[in-house]
């Protein structure tokens, strides 16, 4: 397993900031605000490629008030990033703590959700330093 330090506030060539999102893409606070005023995350996308530098996977979903998204659902998110990483292996994907921040969810819930990264490692995709142990074969 990869791993990469919290607080990313620069990208190199050809990395990309992987943020939990809000499903709207409406980037208000937290990693998705970082993306848009650091990055240049896009408002009104807010899943998959936000921009060339960032990757939103939604946390928070809006139905007429915010929300949080369900862990199936974003499992679903997570499956669509591993096929968005493995189609461009030339990108570094460097992944924030998704969910971890208002959408409350705490490491032990949202990590596991990677396990197919574990299982199947993709040598472009890095992952905060507090997940590293939490991304196990068991799960």
């Amino acid at each position: 397993m990869f791993s990469v330090k919290e607080n990313i506030s620069k990208l190199n060539d050809k990395e990309v900031f992987v943020f939990g999102s809000n499903d709207q893409g409406y980037h208000a606070s937290g990693a998705a605000r970082v993306a848009m005023d650091v990055f240049g995350a896009k408002m009104g996308i807010g899943i998959g490629f936000c921009n060339e530098k960032t990757y939103g996977i939604p946390t928070v979903i809006w139905t007429g008030s915010r929300g949080v998204a369900d862990l199936n659902y974003i499992q679903e998110h997570v499956n669509n990033f591993y096929e968005d990483a493995l189609k461009n292996p030339d990108l570094k994907f460097l992944v924030t703590q998704i969910g971890c921040g208002i959408a409350g969810y705490t490491a032990e819930q949202i990590a596991p959700l990677f396990n197919k990264f574990y299982l199947n490692p993709l040598p472009n995709v890095f992952f905060p330093e507090k997940w590293v142990g939490y991304v196990r074969s068991e799960n």
